[in-house]
């Protein structure tokens, strides 16, 4: 039986080794959003290349699909992202990306622009050129908002005060409220921000990709930022994120 071959750019984001000695992986794709795709030695031919293949290994895959599964015909390595695995905080956030991603399944017609912030996002972070806990949460505010969860930050939910020195964000309605007609009841998961705060949540929800990595924040701004964006993450997704964790403890 013959199949169709197709060939797809992707990042691994799990790998597990089977008991027939093939590896199941779990990619994040530019036009398939993340698949399913089983490797084996078999189609990979006598060569070392199934060794190498592991999470966060960026290929251009060559894969046959048949009814259950993707397989694995060939692939070619673009980048490995040297220098992540020798820091423990910068691997433990890649991880947690990689779970992020798996929680979100971006569908097909967003896959590209995810790859794209994933892709970019391990870059910075396999450079050591952005501070780590930023680029944290410019990935999880906008993975958010590319898969269904973007919060509506242009003026106050209830006045349409559109600035303001100091403002709440709800992490529940994904809506910002100014001290003025802010209340208890306004929102039982509430975090304040201060204008410099939400200027920042503003350029990463809505500046294009290739922008929203020029900024920076004070380690005072990023500390909110970081709580806020790990909260409402944690609250939509309904999840405790174990790689998000042993950061934390580092």
């Amino acid at each position: 039986m013959s199949f169709v071959k197709m060939e797809v750019n992707g990042i691994i984001i799990k790998a597990v080794e089977l008991s027939t000695g093939k590896r199941l992986l779990q990619v994040l794709t530019d036009d398939l959003g993340i698949i399913t795709a089983i490797a084996g030695r078999e189609n990979l031919g006598k060569t070392n290349k199934f060794s190498v293949l592991h999470v966060l290994m960026y290929c251009r895959f060559v894969l046959f699909k048949n009814k259950e599964y993707y397989n694995v015909d060939e692939f070619d390595i673009l980048n490995i992202f040297w220098g992540i695995k020798d820091d423990l905080k910068s691997l433990a956030i890649c991880q947690y990306f990689c779970e992020l991603c798996i929680s979100l399944r971006p569908e097909s017609t967003v896959s590209k622009d995810f790859l794209k912030l994933f892709l970019n996002s391990v870059f910075y972070i396999s450079k050591n050129i952005k501070n780590l806990k930023l680029i944290k949460i410019i990935f999880e505010m906008k993975a958010l908002s590319l898969c269904g969860y973007m919060p509506n930050l242009i003026y106050c939910c209830k006045c349409g005060k559109y600035d303001a020195n100091s403002m709440v964000f709800s992490i529940d309605s994904g809506k910002i409220i100014c001290d003025d007609c802010f209340s208890v009841e306004s929102g039982m998961y509430a975090v304040h921000i201060t204008r410099g705060v939400l200027y920042a949540l503003r350029h990463i929800i809505y500046s294009p990709l290739e922008k929203i990595f020029s900024f920076e924040l004070s380690d005072n701004a990023l500390k909110i930022l970081s709580n806020l964006s790990e909260k409402y993450a944690k609250y939509h997704l309904d999840t405790n994120f174990k790689s998000l964790e042993v950061y934390n403890r580092l």
